[in-house]
């Protein structure tokens, strides 16, 4: 899944540094500039390639649990040590 996500992270350089609709006067809807159109889809590829790292390449260990003591301090007398 690593692979994947690094793909899709140089397509969506690739995609960005495109000057294909830097040219055109069309608009979509009747509304929407191509330049502005294109910016947005590659705005929503990035925030999908973002939500899929953070679900399957993100580290699980790398959070502590809110009962953790910090490095070099002794748990209170009531609190088990967290392993």
């Amino acid at each position: 899944m690593r692979l994947v996500i690094w793909g899709l992270l140089l397509l969506l350089t690739v995609m960005h540094q495109s000057y294909r609709y830097f040219t055109g006067d069309r608009l979509l809807a009747g509304f929407l500039p191509e330049e502005l159109a294109w910016q947005a889809v590659v705005s929503l590829g990035a925030a999908f390639t973002w939500f899929l790292a953070t679900q399957f390449a993100w580290p699980a260990d790398d959070e502590l649990p809110s009962t953790a003591v910090p490095a070099g301090q002794q748990p209170a007398a009531d609190e088990e040590p967290v392993r």
